[in-house]
C-alpha cells in the first residue's frame, strides 16, 4: 500500500510560511501570512488525501494534525471495468 502524503507548513523566516512535503528538499509554496499558507495547503491536501501538519513559528508541532480523505481517495470505492 502506497503511504500517502504528509504536507507540512513550516516557518520560512522572514519571508512567510513554507508549504512543503514531507519528503521533499524544496517548498511547493512560500506564503505569508500564515492563514493564508494553511488555507493553501488544506485545499491541496483535501485533493491529495494526505495529512496536514502545522508548525508554530519556532518550529514546533501546533496542536493540529488533520487527516484528509474522501470517497475518492480510497481504492475500495474505485470499481473494477470488465
Amino acid at each position: 500500500m502506497k503511504k500517502k502524503p504528509t504536507q507540512h507548513v513550516v516557518p520560512n523566516l522572514p519571508s512567510g510560511w513554507k508549504i512543503i512535503r514531507e519528503d521533499a528538499s524544496k517548498a511547493s509554496y512560500i506564503i505569508h501570512p500564515k492563514a493564508k499558507a494553511v488555507a493553501k495547503a488544506t485545499s491541496m491536501c483535501k485533493k491529495q488525501c494526505a495529512t496536514l501538519v502545522v508548525h508554530k513559528r519556532d518550529g514546533s508541532l501546533d496542536v493540529k494534525v488533520t487527516k484528509y480523505s474522501n470517497s475518492h481517495c480510497t481504492s475500495s470505492s474505485k470499481q473494477k471495468k470488465r
